[in-house]
């Protein structure tokens, strides 16, 4: 492994020996880690993208791995720093990049399977169903070593307030005046809302003991989860869990076939939060089908949530 300094990148004592141990603990030891002091421009440049932004809908990044031959992870050095990392919180981030990494080495990823897309509507789904699956089997090979804790913010016992952000985050993108722009809607929609949260289903699933029935036990009382979430659970639920996880290889046919899987699974999903992709031979479109009436409800209860936390309840 070799770590490199780029951009005002910096290492605190013991970061060093942390990522180190997180890449050894999942047998990516040949990654190659960029420690950034501006992230965003660091990824873009190695990615040859230079509009690319470290904020994705759910606060800044702390690391990224690339799909190059490299095998190269970029650390976010004003996250680590503004979160105050431990040198634990390091290591399982390596080790959880590592699981990346692995996964990049074997071609599963979407960037080997682009030809799964038929369209452009297809494309957008088989995208987010890659970034879920990628990460549901990266946090299932830190728990089935038991040596790693839940990623911090995405424990079971946080989804009733992640719940209530995507549902904060759905009327905001609803109501938004700068939403009649269709690109603008689409993307608060798709990466303000289904990606985080069908991430962060994936992840807590993962590192949960007790399976999907204790991630549902514990918020299933709540409006949010039956309004999202439940229509689609079990289905999710049975997918993910029938995932190999980061370091165990997966057959190309199988991966494709999960991509395709997991695809339908977020149409599904984006058709429960309110929205749905039309595709003809003139083009793509993005349209709402969820009813004002129930809009109406998600306010109701989004004030009545953010009234109850104020008061310390």
């Amino acid at each position: 492994m070799t770590i490199e300094l780029e951009d005002g990148g910096s290492l605190q004592p013991g970061y060093d020996e942390a990522l180190r141990a997180g890449l050894a603990a999942v047998g990516a030891d040949h990654a190659r880690v960029v420690v950034s002091g501006v992230f965003d421009t660091t990824v873009g440049r190695l990615i040859g993208h230079h509009t690319y932004a470290e904020d994705r809908g759910a606060g800044a990044v702390t690391a990224r791995t690339l799909a190059d031959p490299a095998a190269t992870i970029v650390v976010n050095r004003r996250a680590v720093e503004t979160q105050e990392l431990t040198v634990d919180d390091v290591e399982r981030i390596a080790a959880h990049e590592g699981g990346h990494v692995l996964m990049n080495d074997r071609e599963e990823g979407l960037g080997w399977h682009q030809d799964l897309a038929t369209d452009q509507v297809s494309f957008h789904l088989l995208t987010i169903a890659a970034g879920v699956i990628e990460e549901h089997r990266c946090e299932a090979a830190l728990a089935a070593r038991r040596t790693y804790p839940a990623m911090r913010g995405r424990r079971a016992v946080d989804l009733a307030g992640n719940l209530h952000d995507a549902n904060v985050a759905f009327l905001g993108a609803v109501s938004d005046e700068e939403s009649a722009d269709p690109a603008v809607l689409h993307h608060r929609i798709v990466d303000g809302v289904v990606t985080p949260l069908s991430k962060t289903l994936a992840v807590t699933l993962a590192g949960t003991i007790g399976g999907a029935d204790e991630v549902a036990g514990l918020v299933g009382d709540r409006e949010d989860w039956r309004d999202y979430v439940e229509p689609t659970w079990a289905r999710r639920t049975q997918f993910l869990a029938g995932l190999p996880t980061a370091t165990e290889p997966m057959a190309r046919d199988a991966y494709r076939d999960a991509l395709q899987e997991g695809a339908r699974i977020e149409a599904a999903f984006l058709r429960d939060v309110g929205f749905e992709y039309l595709s003809d031979d003139q083009g793509w479109g993005f349209v709402r089908v969820v009813a004002d009436e129930r809009c109406a409800e998600r306010l109701d209860r989004a004030l009545r949530i953010d009234r109850l936390r104020a008061a310390g309840k």
